[in-house]
C-alpha cells in the first residue's frame, strides 16, 4: 500500500536527495508589460510544474552527478514568459500535486479528512506562488506596485504530522544486547554491591577505592551493550525501548522535536532567490537589498510565516513621465510663441480680419 502522505513526503523526507534552488528574475517595463525568467534546479526540480500557458517558452534537461549511493540525477527547468499586462502572469512555482491524487486509497482519503482536508485534494493541498503587478498612471508620474506571495496550503500540516510519527517510531527502537554481556552485567553488579557493603562495614578507604574501580568497570560493560550488534539473542533482550532519558516523550516534546527537524532538515533545503526590476526609483520594499532599481530577496521555505504557510515579496517604485512633461512643455511654448507673435504684429491680425470681411 502506498504511503498516506504522498504530497511531500515522497519528495523531501530524504531531503538530502531533493535539495532544490528556485531563481526568479522579473523586469517590469514602463508600459506595464512584464518579462519573467524562472529557473528551477536540483534533484527535486522535476516534481514542480513548468509554466503551462502560451506566454511561456520552456526548456528542460537532466544532468548526472558523480555520486553512486544517492540518487544523483539533477533536473533543470528554464522558462521565459512575456506578458503585456501584469495580471496575465500565472504561477511559475507550483508543486505537481494533481497526479498524486489520481488513485489514492480509501484509507488515505480518510486520513486526509481526519486532518481537516476536504476534497478535491488537488485544490486544497498545494505549494505555489501568486504574482500581481499594478501600474498607477498619473499626469506627471506613474507608480508601480509588485507583490508576489508564495503560499503553502495544508502542506506543512501533512509534513509535520508525518515527522511526528517518525519521531514516535524512533522511540521504540530496540536495544540490541548479547546474552553473554547481560551475564557480565549481572556478575559485576553483584560484585559491586558486595564491595559497597564491605566498605560500609569496615569503613576502610581501600575498600572504597575498590568499589569505585568495580563501578567504573561496570559502566564500561554497559557502554559495550549499547554498541553491541544484534546477533542471535532471546526476544526478551530486544524489548528495551531506547527513549529520551529512559522515558517516553511527551506530546509537546514530540511536537518540538518534529518542528525543529522539519525546519532544519527539510524546509531549509528549498532555497529561493528573486530579483525584481521596476521602472523609476524604488520607494518602498521588504527586500533584502536594493541595487539601482532592482530589489533582491534571498530566503528558504523555513522563512515562511506564520507557521511556514506564506512568504510575501513587496516592492513599489515611482517614475517621472518625461514624455508627457516634454509634450506639455512643447505645447506651452507653441502657445506662448503664438501669443507673442500676434502682439508684436497686430497689423497682420487686422489685415486678416479685413480680408475676411
Amino acid at each position: 500500500m502506498k504511503k498516506i502522505y504522498l504530497l511531500l513526503i515522497g519528495i523531501i523526507l530524504l531531503t538530502g536527495c531533493f535539495e532544490t534552488d528556485f531563481n526568479f528574475k522579473t523586469v517590469v517595463k514602463p508600459s506595464g508589460a512584464v518579462v519573467r525568467e524562472t529557473r528551477i534546479d536540483g534533484r527535486g526540480a522535476h516534481l514542480f510544474k513548468a509554466p503551462q500557458d502560451g506566454h511561456w517558452q520552456v526548456k528542460t534537461n537532466v544532468t548526472k552527478g558523480g555520486q553512486s549511493i544517492l540518487a544523483d540525477t539533477y533536473y533543470h527547468v528554464y522558462a521565459v514568459g512575456r506578458f503585456d499586462k501584469g495580471e496575465q502572469i500565472g504561477s511559475d512555482y507550483q508543486y505537481d500535486a494533481e497526479k498524486q491524487f489520481q488513485d489514492i486509497s480509501d484509507e488515505e482519503r480518510r486520513n486526509f479528512i481526519q486532518l481537516g482536508i476536504v476534497e478535491p485534494f488537488e485544490q486544497n493541498i498545494y505549494s505555489k506562488n501568486f504574482i500581481q503587478v499594478v501600474r498607477h498612471r498619473g499626469l506627471f508620474t506613474s507608480e508601480y506596485e509588485y507583490q508576489e506571495v508564495f503560499q503553502n496550503k495544508n502542506v506543512i500540516e501533512l509534513l509535520l504530522n508525518d515527522i511526528k510519527k517518525e519521531v514516535i517510531r524512533e522511540q521504540s527502537v530496540s536495544l540490541p544486547v548479547r546474552p553473554s554481556i547481560l551475564n557480565d552485567i549481572t556478575i559485576f553488579a553483584e560484585k559491586n554491591e558486595e564491595t559497597k557493603e564491605s566498605a560500609e562495614e569496615s569503613g576502610k578507604e581501600k575498600n572504597e577505592d575498590k568499589a569505585e574501580a568495580e563501578k567504573t568497570k561496570t559502566e564500561k560493560v554497559e557502554e559495550e551493550v549499547a554498541e553491541a550488534p544484534t546477533g542471535d539473542m532471546p526476544v526478551e533482550a530486544q524489548k528495551s525501548p531506547v527513549t529520551l532519558e529512559g522515558q517516553l516523550l511527551s506530546s509537546s516534546a514530540v511536537e518540538s522535536i518534529a518542528r525543529e527537524r522539519m525546519e532544519s532538515e527539510v524546509l531549509s533545503k528549498f532555497r529561493f532567490y528573486s530579483e525584481v526590476t521596476l521602472p523609476g526609483k524604488i520607494i518602498s520594499t521588504n527586500g533584502d537589498s536594493i541595487v539601482g532599481n532592482t530589489v533582491v530577496w534571498k530566503f528558504s521555505m523555513s522563512d515562511f510565516k506564520p507557521e511556514h504557510s506564506r512568504f510575501v515579496l513587496k516592492a513599489a517604485s515611482s517614475m517621472i513621465e518625461w514624455t508627457t512633461i516634454i509634450l506639455l512643455v512643447v505645447l506651452l511654448l507653441v502657445i506662448l510663441f503664438g501669443i507673442s507673435y500676434f502682439r508684436v504684429n497686430p497689423s497682420k491680425s487686422g489685415t486678416s480680419k479685413r480680408r475676411r470681411s
